[in-house]
Parts: C-alpha cells; structure tokens; sequence
C-alpha cells in the first residue's frame, strides 16, 4: 500500500496488521491486532493521531517547565525516587547534577539536542566514556519525569574514550589464584577481639560473590537460618536490585551455621576490612580488598566451568557483558583448558607381514 495522505501506512505481518509512521523524527511501527485492512486503517488512524497527540503534550509540558531551575527540577525528580533507586544512586545522580549537568545547562529549556551535544563533546575532554554515559542517563531519566516520555538523546561518539582523571584511577584488583584464596582465608582469624566473625564472613564473601554491602543486611531468620540450601537475597540489600535466592556450597553453609544467631543481623556493618587486609598482607605479600574476593570467585567460576549464564545469576549482574569484564587471560585459565581436552591419540599396532 502507498502511503495514505495521513502520514502513516499499514505493514502486515502475517494475518495482522501494523501501522508505521515518523513523527517527530522518531520512527513507529504498532501492531493494529486487526486482520481486516479496513478496521486495521481504522485504528491506524487512531493510534497516529493518539501519539502524535501525547508527544505534543509532553512537548508543551517541557516548554511551560522550560525555564524551572535545572537543580531544582532534579531535587524534585530525585525526591519522587525514594525508594526506586538506592540512596547511593541517588547521591550519585545528585552529584551528577550539582557538578557538571546543572552548571552547565542551567535551566530545563536548555537541554535541546544540539546543547546536549556540544556538552558530550566538552565532558569527553574532562572524564572517561563510561562517566558521560552515567550522566547522560540522569539527564534522560530526569526528562522522563517530566515529559512522561523517553526522550532519545544525542549519542556519544563511536570510538571516543574520553579523558580519564588521574585522581579517578581505581587501583587494579588483586589477582587472586583459588590456591591464594584457601591461604589467605584459612590465615583469617575465626573472630575479632570484639567477637565478631571474621573468616566466615570471608569465606562466604568468597563462596557467594556476594558485595560487602550486601552481607551487612543479611539477618537470620528472613534471609538465612540454619541448615538452609539458599541464601535469599532481597531487592533492596543489591545494588542491581536483582533480589534471588543464591544455592550454598558446603563450604558457604557450614561458615553461616557456624555464626548465624536465632534472629538478627548474621554479620552487620563493621570494620572487617582491616583483618583481611593485614592476614593478605602477612601470608601472600599483596593488598587484597574486600571486593577482591568478590572479583575471584567470578573469575575463578568463569575459569572453571565456562556458564556465563549462571555466573551472571550468581554475581547479581543485569548484563551479562558486566560479568564478562571479569574473565581475564592467563596462564592458570589455559592450562586448564589444555587439561580439559587434552586427549591421547590411540596407538594402532601394526600387522606383521
């Protein structure tokens, strides 16, 4: 069919029809659920002119928001998200706003393409890709709110790295073998002077992946009780929001029996960080960190059995090219391959003539 005075035409697609058009320099194709051609321009026509009618209200929206104060708008947005993100988010996002996005555009009305666009160009000269990304984000969750619509901004240039801040280098992760892991968490003291538990947090740390704030919040008998197989995880204690029950190794069920009270937090937010640091330093003459442990039971499990789909479930990640950073090249990880299928050529004897 050619296209009808209507700016719109219809696309079957099997026995049903779908309208597709361009409005607004976006282009849509939505299925009519209808299989007869009449009914289906019939509701073609509606639906056209029903977003055409909804993303005009959402552009006089912005337009009477256009001259609101950019910190404002996002005090008021980040309010209304209470809840939605984690308070770290929330801090991040604020930051995000008070630093570079608000300075910079100042009122709602300026964050047009062209001024988004420019303004990817400049913070490439200041911060790393992955930075500009985040905050391109907080600007297109901020314009959600307030237009009722994905807004689909300007993109960052293929290829552009952008400028990584000297005081913004994170230090590398430690490079743990499993041999250097069973060391360091056998050296581990069993308590703290004060009683707390110190290796078996660290051996379910290493056994579950799971992050440091999220063993704060883990409490018996909702999450965990004794003699469980699973360790639950609610929503709120991942940084992901991906709540999950995690299956236990024998090792990660015999260190929770060991401390896990009747009711109550397991763990708790203390200071263990410095028992781990200092045994590390004794027995393997290395720094390791807290999340080290988290970052080698990842590449360990990666190393050993190759499930990228599970090892995603387990660390918690929403993309699996997240835990995909984790899989690094060396040396153990070939030879166990070479180990896995190395296979002996028969010996056929030869016939005597």
């Amino acid at each position: 069919m050619g296209r009808p005075t209507q700016g719109w035409k219809l696309r079957r697609h099997g026995r049903i029809y779908a309208v597709r058009f361009t409005a607004h320099n976006r282009r849509y194709e939505i299925s009519t659920g209808e299989s007869d051609a009449g009914r289906a321009g019939q509701a073609a026509a509606l639906i056209y002119a029903r977003t055409l009618q909804q993303r005009g209200a959402a552009r006089a929206k912005r337009g009477r928001l256009g001259e609101t104060d950019l910190g404002k708008a996002a005090e008021e947005w980040l309010n209304s998200s209470l809840g939605i993100y984690d308070e770290t988010t929330i801090a991040t996002y604020a930051g995000f706003f008070r630093a570079s996005i608000g300075p910079y555009f100042g009122n709602v009305s300026k964050l047009t393409a062209r001024n988004i666009e420019t303004w990817i160009r400049q913070r490439l000269k200041q911060v790393s890709r992955e930075s500009v990304r985040k905050e391109l984000n907080a600007i297109r969750a901020l314009l959600r709110f307030l237009t009722n619509e994905t807004p689909e901004l300007p993109k960052i240039p293929r290829g552009a790295m952008g400028t990584r801040h000297k005081r913004a280098r994170k230090a590398k992760a430690a490079e743990l073998s499993p041999a250097e892991v069973r060391k360091l968490l056998a050296a581990l003291p069993e308590r703290s002077k004060h009683g707390l538990p110190i290796r078996a947090r660290y051996i379910l740390a290493y056994e579950t992946s799971l992050r440091p704030a999220a063993l704060d919040g883990i409490t018996a008998p909702e999450h965990y009780h004794r003699g469980a197989r699973y360790l639950i995880i609610p929503e709120e204690l991942d940084k992901a929001r991906a709540g999950r029950p995690i299956p236990l190794t024998a090792a990660a069920r015999k260190a929770l029996d060991a401390v896990c009270p009747e009711s109550g937090l397991i763990f708790g937010k203390h200071k263990y960080h410095k028992h781990l640091v200092e045994t590390a330093k004794r027995v393997l003459g290395k720094r390791v960190s807290p999340y080290d442990l988290r970052h080698a039971r990842i590449t360990h499990w990666l190393e050993e059995s190759g499930n990228m789909p599970g090892t995603q479930y387990l660390a918690g990640h929403a993309l699996v090219s997240t835990t995909a950073k984790y899989a690094h090249p060396s040396l153990r990880a070939a030879e166990a391959v070479l180990g896995k299928k190395r296979t002996v050529l028969p010996v056929t004897k030869r016939k005597r003539a």
